[in-house]
């Protein structure tokens, strides 16, 4: 039984592997995920400058005090200015630490099992450890949760060796794990805390019989030891803060990450709190966490010292959580530390189990004896087996949608779009800028980490996309989002610059002569084949270095400038489109009737929908994927008068999927991204598309549009039916 049960402990380890492995090599998404470009960026920077410190922005020169990061120790800076030397600038070293340490952290999870309670409860804890939807999402982020986990196991494996023989070896690897934990967080600190504390409470307080052997000077030793590398840790980076004069961001942090601490508990865990716990933690998981935690601590009443594991890994989780409560408010991640106490606990309800049948087995008569031994096998098997397969049903869904959306699964019903062309723009846009110069975003591109390494030049964030770049800031180009700007706003940008887009994103020079409006060709399919490692779950962008003549047609067309019709035959629905409004502007009939008439055809749903203002939506279209691609084609009639407002997609879950053991979202959710060319830019007679990737949610979801104005006293088009919205799609 325990060599089947490695075995499949193995096949785990594999497959959480792979899980971390795919989409390494994909452009950092926003949300959640784009947080992982930070402590890169600042390895980067130590790397290039030789300098010891963290900062979170490139710099034309060598980083002062006035901008070093002081949250928290700077251990994933260091970490990241090692891959940076061995891997260079690229979204592989984005992701590549979280993987390794993701890689090595099941087996040395079962390492720590075995050592407390034998091979087949081992096993089970570091299988529960990879079907915790929470491990499996954030396998390969780039924060201070996944090397938090993996230092504090080392030192968990450390002490608990050291505990069991006293030997200087264990001794050694528990030091260097407490030294490493404490570089990566505060909570690391925490865990080590536990630990000591228990130790000083068994070594110098309570009768020395009550927790069985102790090697006086060895104890000592590891104590001192221990506790030297930890408080000094906290008291170097306290003296380097302060001697930085960061020691108030540190206290302001603080303050921010604790604010509503004295909530009680029960209030706390309801809501959009439990939502989160139950996705990334599971029902399940909360129960073996808690009934293993109580296990511990009964372990520990009988005076075994390996008792205090869970219970120390719980007060670690419990003090991330809940004194912090403004992080717990804010990232579905916070509670990433918990999912070591949920499988330590799971293996010990396993060891607790195997007890039981122990000792039923040793009661039995010779003449029961088989029986006994098959029966309670089997119902050891069930209670473990069927736990382990209800969580793996919620894992690989949730899996999903973690890439899905970027690591952010619920947003209160906002918009989780990936950002990912975002991340692909700024990159294109930034490549011929000179590292001395700076990359400025308008306020309209929506700034993260993601954005700055996206770059990989110094960035800075600027109102308007016509105000002067900071004092002592070198220029080198704009970026602006045209789907935040007015109509107004991008008719001047695109008259007073030279605008190179790529998508809805302008690439503007403002330091040579206005020149005419030119759009890039931007390549967007699905991953096929082993592309599907690298992407999944969205869609394949690259922007080709070669004009796009029918998009830069009509973007010239609609901000007013000179536009002479491409002579090349369209391909692409976009080109038709596009082509249909070229022959519109022609006065060519035949060819609008035959153009649109192929349109027509790409779409999955032709049924029109009238629309106040003379607006119709022609039909949609669904390209399977995966991932789900969504395209509205709009017809503007002969009265249409541009309007402030758009068009929004919303879906609501309907219907949970079976043998579902948790919660679905409840949530009504902006499923849509806004066109670049939207409603209040629109020309009669034109036919116009708005296509966005569909973020799919776990159940039956249904989803329905709607028109919604910009701006105060702007009527939106409405049914004509007077419906107030309209069904496109049901998944």
């Amino acid at each position: 039984m325990e060599r089947a049960a490695f075995r499949v402990a193995v096949a785990a380890w594999v497959a959480f592997g792979c899980v971390a492995l795919w989409e390494i090599t994909a452009p950092l998404a926003g949300g959640h995920n784009a947080a992982g470009a930070s402590f890169v960026i600042g390895g980067e920077e130590m790397a290039r400058w030789s300098a010891f410190t963290t900062v979170f922005n490139y710099s034309v020169a060598k980083p002062g005090p006035e901008v070093a990061y002081a949250h928290h120790p700077w251990g994933l800076t260091m970490i990241s200015a090692l891959i940076f030397k061995l891997v260079g600038h690229g979204w592989l070293a984005t992701r590549l630490p979280a993987v390794i340490l993701s890689v090595l952290t099941p087996p040395l999870l079962y390492r720590v099992g075995r050592a407390l309670f034998g091979v087949l409860p081992a096993a089970v804890a570091s299988i529960v450890f990879v079907v915790v939807p929470i491990d499996l999402a954030f396998s390969n982020f780039w924060n201070l949760e996944v090397p938090t986990i993996f230092f504090g196991l080392v030192f968990t494996l450390g002490t608990i060796r050291f505990w069991q023989t006293w030997k200087a070896g264990p001794m050694a690897l528990s030091v260097a794990g407490a030294l490493l934990v404490s570089h990566i967080d505060w909570d690391g600190a925490v865990l080590v805390a536990a630990f000591v504390l228990f130790a000083f409470v068994r070594g110098y307080v309570v009768p020395r019989r009550w927790f069985g052997r102790l090697n006086e000077r060895q104890h000592a030793r590891w104590f001192a030891l221990t506790v030297a590398v930890t408080v000094g840790t906290v008291l170097f980076y306290i003296v380097l803060f302060s001697k930085l004069g960061r020691m108030q961001d540190l206290l302001d942090s603080y303050t921010n990450r604790t604010q509503g601490v004295d909530t009680p508990i029960p209030l706390l865990l309801r809501g959009r709190r439990l939502l989160w716990l139950y996705w990334m933690l599971t029902p399940l998981g909360l129960w073996a966490g808690g009934l293993g935690l109580f296990v511990g601590i009964a372990r520990l009443t009988r005076r075994e010292p390996t008792g205090i594991v869970v219970p120390a890994w719980a007060a670690a989780a419990a003090f991330e959580y809940f004194v912090f409560k403004q992080g717990a408010d804010t990232h579905i991640f916070w509670p990433h530390v918990a999912s070591v106490g949920i499988a330590l606990g799971a293996g010990e309800l396993a060891a607790a189990l195997l007890r039981a049948r122990g000792r039923a087995i040793e009661r039995a008569t010779p003449e029961r004896l088989a029986r006994i031994r098959k029966t309670t096998a089997v119902l050891v098997g069930i209670v473990i087996l069927l736990p382990l397969a209800l969580m793996t049903r919620v894992a690989f869904p949730l899996l999903w949608q973690a890439r899905l959306t970027a690591g952010r699964f619920d947003e209160g019903g906002r918009s989780t779009d990936t950002e990912r062309d975002k991340a692909v723009a700024i990159a294109w846009a930034s490549a011929r800028v000179p590292r001395t110069s700076t990359v400025l975003l308008s306020s309209s591109v929506a700034f993260t980490p993601a954005c700055v390494y996206a770059a990989d030049r110094a960035v800075t964030i600027v109102d308007k996309p016509w105000d002067p770049p900071p004092k002592d800031v070198t220029e080198g180009i704009l970026l602006a989002d045209v789907r935040k700007l007015s109509a107004s706003d991008a008719r001047i940008l695109a008259a007073r610059y030279a605008v190179r887009a790529a998508g809805p994103f302008w690439r503007v020079d403002r330091l040579g002569p206005a020149a005419p409006f030119v759009a890039m060709r931007v390549e967007e399919r699905f991953a096929v084949g082993l592309e599907r490692l690298g992407l999944a779950t969205d869609v394949v962008r690259a922007v080709v270095d070669e004009e796009d003549p029918w998009a830069t047609w009509e973007w010239r067309v609609h901000l007013g400038q000179l536009a002479t019709t491409p002579t090349t035959e369209p391909a692409t629905l976009e080109e038709l489109r596009a082509a249909h409004n070229a022959a519109v502007l022609r006065g060519d009939a035949a060819r609008v009737s035959s153009l649109r008439a192929q349109l027509e055809a790409l779409l999955t749903d032709r049924t029109a929908r009238a629309y106040t203002n003379d607006l119709e939506l022609v039909g949609v279209r669904l390209e399977p994927g995966p991932p789900q691609v969504m395209t509205l084609l709009w017809y503007a009639g002969p009265a249409y008068v541009p309007v402030d407002a758009q068009y929004v997609v919303r879906s609501r879950v309907i219907k949970a999927p079976r043998i579902w053991p948790t919660l679905v979202d409840p949530n009504e959710k902006l499923a849509s991204t806004a066109p670049a060319m939207g409603p209040s830019l629109y020309r009669p007679l034109f036919l116009y598309a708005q296509r966005f990737v569909v973020q799919e949610r776990i159940g039956t979801e249904r989803f329905y549009g709607l028109f919604l104005a910009d701006a105060d006293g702007v009527v939106a088009p409405a049914l004509a039916t007077g419906a107030p919205s309209t069904t496109l799609a049901l998944f």
